[in-house]
């Protein structure tokens, strides 16, 4: 009896060993599974390779370089921070994956990095040429995510200081960014995109979580700044971020942005504070977005909105219950929807479409600069009051079945008082006018009339008309 407990617990050890190996290797990287040491982990096909800051491991750049010769999709996780300075140059296989201290997503290749709670720094505290942190080639896809909850999910995409490009992320036209999770933050951007900088028709940008926040550009997209490519936000924050132009949030210049939910607050710039359109760019809302709390500058001459500034010749459409509020100028004016009106163009009325907002939204609108009188919601407005006007400068109503905002031709009391004093200096100023000329006017009729009576006819004197009445017959 014995011998068979002792067979029996041993086959149980045995087994017990072999399961646990078992899902240790099945699942790819856990925080448990990782030895202490290890500073990053690449998984490539459920096998992961753990590296470590040594010479034989290699350290980070060994870890990129292996995730980018992986011929199938690739993931990085980090277990410590990744500082990543300039002068650092990995070439492998005649594709470069780490150049100049940026981290490169080649063409072809899809990589995820998990930051676990972890940062890549480039710690630039002044701007160079090539100062992003990552760029993602044509044909390179991005999974950006993090994993690490009991870190508070904290991990960053940070340092970057760029002369001419994204200070964080640059997305060339064809590349992909997918942002699940994790933080772009504290970039700055001596010309436009301080968090992310996406150009092409082909360049996007997916967004289901995470933060951009704390950026800053020089020029336009404090948080993103996007030409012609297309970005979707089903969710995450565009929070805290700065441009000295257009674009506190995000810049639009073409290319259609796509907000089904997610929070744009909180951002600032000189015009266009959460978010800014221009060109052909289509801005779309379709649920539960919030655009709060963000400001811009005060001069109406530049066309400062501060929570969404539409310079664009596309419509605005809105969808869904998305909170346009709380917005405002740094001179205390609310400005939450303004549409820039350019005084040189004329564009088509229907700027703004209503595709189904409902009486839980709250949308201010109001227009800034250029001589716009009017601005019409289409399709016809029937629904409940979602719109509210920012501005004693026009008011909404209701036109033939649509909702018009309409300039307002009133003045506040001090222009109406000069506006009066004007009126009755003009007034007066006219009745002297023509009582003067009337005077004139009387003076030379008089004079002529005394001329007349003095002077000669062909120098003969007129016969005086008898006086003699004829006599009747018998006197």
């Amino acid at each position: 009896m014995k011998k068979h407990h002792a067979i029996k617990k041993l086959i149980t050890i045995l087994l017990t060993g072999t399961l646990t190996a078992f899902f240790c290797t099945a699942i790819p990287v856990c925080a448990d599974s990782a030895p202490p040491d290890a500073i990053g982990s690449v998984t490539i096909d459920s096998t992961t390779t753990f590296y470590y800051d040594t010479k034989t491991s290699g350290g980070m750049n060994a870890m990129w370089n292996d995730a980018v010769k992986a011929e199938t999709p690739a993931t990085v996780k980090l277990y410590s921070d990744w500082t990543s300075k300039t002068g650092t140059r990995l070439i492998s296989d005649g594709e470069g994956t780490i150049f100049d201290g940026v981290i490169l997503v080649p063409n072809g290749h899809e990589i995820t990095i998990d930051l676990n709670g972890h940062k890549i720094d480039r710690t630039l505290v002044t701007g160079i040429s090539n100062g992003e942190v990552l760029y993602i080639q044509t044909g390179g896809t991005l999974n950006l995510t993090d994993t690490n909850a009991s870190s508070g999910h904290s991990g960053s995409i940070t340092g970057g200081n760029n002369l001419d490009g994204a200070g964080g992320i640059q997305i060339e036209d064809g590349g992909t960014l997918n942002m699940w999770g994790g933080n772009i933050s504290g970039n700055v951007s001596m010309s436009s995109g301080g968090g992310v900088l996406m150009s092409g028709a082909s360049s996007k940008l997916y967004m289901t979580g995470g933060t951009i926040s704390g950026n800053t550009a020089n020029q336009n997209g404090g948080g993103i700044a996007v030409v012609d490519g297309t970005i979707n936000i089903v969710k995450g924050e565009i929070t805290e971020n700065t441009a000295s132009g257009s674009g506190g949030g995000i810049y639009i210049q073409g290319g259609l942005t796509e907000i089904t939910a997610g929070k744009i607050e909180r951002n600032a710039a000189a015009s266009g504070g959460g978010i800014c359109t221009n060109t052909n760019a289509v801005l779309s809302f379709k649920g539960e977005a919030s655009v709060q709390e963000n400001t811009a500058g005060s001069d109406v001459n530049t066309g400062a909105g501060a929570g969404i500034l539409a310079m664009s010749t596309e419509s605005v459409l809105l969808s869904g219950t998305p909170d346009i509020i709380r917005n405002s100028l740094v001179n205390g004016s609310t400005s939450n929807l303004t549409f820039w009106i350019d005084k040189n163009l004329v564009y088509a009325e229907s700027r703004v479409q209503n595709n189904g907002v409902d009486n839980t939204a709250k949308i201010g609108i109001n227009f800034s600069g250029g001589k716009a009188r009017s601005l019409v919601f289409a399709p016809a407005w029937d629904g409940p009051d979602c719109f509210i006007s920012d501005g004693d400068d026009y008011a909404l109503k209701k036109k033939d079945g649509n909702l018009v905002l309409e300039r307002a031709f009133h003045l506040p009391v001090n222009a109406m008082v000069v506006w009066i004093i004007c009126g009755v200096v003009v007034i007066i100023a006219v009745i002297a006018i023509v009582s003067i000329l009337s005077a004139e006017k009387k003076k030379k009729k008089k004079k002529k009339s005394g001329k007349g009576k003095s002077g000669k006819s062909n120098g003969k004197k007129k016969k005086k008309p008898s006086s003699n009445k004829p006599k009747k017959s018998g006197e």
